[in-house]
């Protein structure tokens, strides 16, 4: 097993605190049926916001590095999500209806 890569682990942290500080996401919508796969809930997890759907919602700088961060860990098949029990960031495959976890 390889250890993390510290920038990485920095970057999702600052993607966690960022989402936690704004309440992220807006919409109070979970995805039923989708496990995280760290804590094995599968009523919690909840689809964050795609970078254009929160233009003015949070401070542009805020804004800027979500996007950034966002784009990173997210692909054109993917979206990323967040589980409401555990709070770790997971990306979601909308098409297995299933989440897989992104600190690996």
């Amino acid at each position: 097993m390889s250890n993390p890569d510290p920038s990485r682990q920095n970057q999702l942290e600052t993607l966690k605190q960022i989402i936690l500080d704004h309440r992220l996401p807006r919409a109070d919508f979970a995805l039923f049926a989708v496990a995280c796969p760290y804590c094995g809930k599968a009523d919690r997890i909840r689809k964050l916001e795609p970078p254009g759907d929160l233009d003015g919602e949070i401070p542009p700088e805020a804004a800027g590095t979500y996007g950034d961060l966002w784009r990173s860990l997210a692909s054109l098949e993917t979206s990323l999500g967040i589980c409401g029990f555990c709070r770790n960031i997971l990306r979601l495959h909308p098409q297995g209806g299933r989440a897989e976890g992104v600190y690996e």
